[in-house]
């Protein structure tokens, strides 16, 4: 799942994806981890974060991103006295619509995305047997029996 979503092993054996010879491997959650996880798994973090490497809490900012882009906030520890941790987030769209499609099946499918403020325009990218097009945030599609699916 990791490699899926552009996570690399790293060599340090406290983080969540890292080389081991066995097959189980529990390491404990890094400050950087816990920030990871926040921005792929959601379109802003939580307002808490914590960090199992030295048992410390820490508060997010309260900022919320709804739109795609590039932000930069600042988490502190829980009683504010350590230096202010400056964290950038890159908040990806979602892609709204049908999740299980049948190939070859006459049936038309609506994909969307949240507007974005200021786009004039929005391009679409279809793999093969992927059939439709749309310059908004918004795009209807079918899928031709000439469609690859990679598994």
């Amino acid at each position: 799942m990791g490699h899926s979503l552009g996570l690399g092993h790293s060599f340090n054996n406290e983080d969540i994806m890292f080389f081991s010879t066995s097959q189980v491997a529990e390491p404990m959650l890094s400050e950087r981890d816990s920030v990871t996880l926040q921005m792929l798994y959601s379109p802003f973090i939580i307002d808490t974060i914590y960090n199992y490497e030295n048992d410390t809490m820490y508060l997010y900012d309260g900022s919320k991103h709804f739109y795609v882009g590039t932000y930069n906030t600042s988490i502190f520890n829980k009683e504010n006295c350590d230096t202010a941790k400056f964290i950038q987030l890159n908040i990806l769209p979602g892609i709204q619509g049908e999740k299980i499609v049948c190939i070859g099946s006459d049936t038309l499918l609506t994909y969307s995305v949240s507007p974005f403020p200021g786009a004039s325009n929005y391009i679409w990218s279809l793999p093969t047997g992927f059939v439709g097009s749309s310059l908004t945030n918004v795009i209807t599609i079918n899928i031709t029996n000439q469609a690859i699916v990679v598994i």
